[in-house]
């Protein structure tokens, strides 16, 4: 999916000018009525990378010994510059799961986005399968979450911005899902970890300063979608009474993401 390398959005009924830049990931506000000059402020997922997450240590070791298991062979002796590529290649085996898997994650969500787009819209016209193997796998278990639940789409990929906290981020998609108003966050990866449940109280007290649905959100869950199995799994991350024990959380990383930068 192609991107303007910064888009434009306003917010608070204009009273708030936001700019995203695509190619640095970085959010930018002005805020007029507070008197607030551009300003960079931090996204959420930004502000959750202060979080420690071991099991990602242990994958990233991981892909390093299976890169190794499948370049070395028994006997077969290595020279100074091949053990160099070993290493080399092992130190960074991570990096290209991880980028592939990004990649693909990417195609999921644009497609995502532009079908809730369209029933937003009313516009019915079908959207062709993605091509590759596990996105479409992907898809079609995000298609099979909609065919079990009655869902009725009501934003897809809102931006938004805490006038309170300053923090920016986007949304995937807010919708009545089985007459229950729902906060949704897709995810295309193997396991759910307990930062999305941080992330989905931050869109939701953003959402809930700007006034939409009068903050009467009742639920905010995750839906994972399988790229191997193209199976779906909802996990629930809170409801209204349990949001302000999960924002209290995040709000705590933001002190701890705003005492790093003033130590850079």
């Amino acid at each position: 999916m192609r991107f303007k390398s910064v888009e434009r959005f306003t917010l608070y009924g204009g009273g708030v000018v936001m700019e995203f830049d695509h190619g640095r990931h970085r959010y930018y506000v002005t805020d007029k009525a507070n008197g607030l000059k551009r300003v960079q402020v931090p996204g959420v997922t930004t502000v959750l990378s202060v979080l420690a997450r071991p099991a990602l240590i242990n994958w990233a070791a991981g892909q390093a010994a299976e890169y190794i298991q499948d370049n070395l062979r028994p006997g077969v002796p290595l020279d100074e510059v091949e053990i160099e590529e070993l290493a080399k290649g092992a130190r960074w085996a991570h990096r290209r799961t991880k980028d592939r898997a990004a990649t693909v994650g990417t195609v999921v969500h644009s497609w995502i986005e532009k079908y809730v787009e369209r029933h937003i819209l009313r516009r019915r016209r079908l959207q062709p399968l993605p091509q590759n193997q596990q996105a479409r796998a992907g898809v079609e278990a995000f298609l099979s979450w909609v065919d079990e639940h009655d869902v009725r789409f009501r934003l897809s990929e809102q931006r938004l911005y805490s006038r309170r906290y300053r923090y920016a981020g986007t949304a995937d998609i807010v919708a009545d899902v089985d007459g229950v108003l729902t906060l949704i966050d897709i995810k295309t990866s193997k396991g759910v970890y307990p930062e999305y449940e941080l992330q989905l109280a931050a869109y939701w007290q953003a959402l809930a300063e700007e006034g939409w649905f009068q903050g009467a959100f009742e639920q905010a869950v995750v839906v994972k979608v399988g790229k191997e199995d193209g199976e779906f799994n909802v996990v629930p991350m809170f409801d209204a009474d349990g949001f302000e024990r999960s924002f209290k959380v995040f709000e705590a990383l933001l002190v701890v993401h705003g005492w790093r930068q003033e130590r850079r």
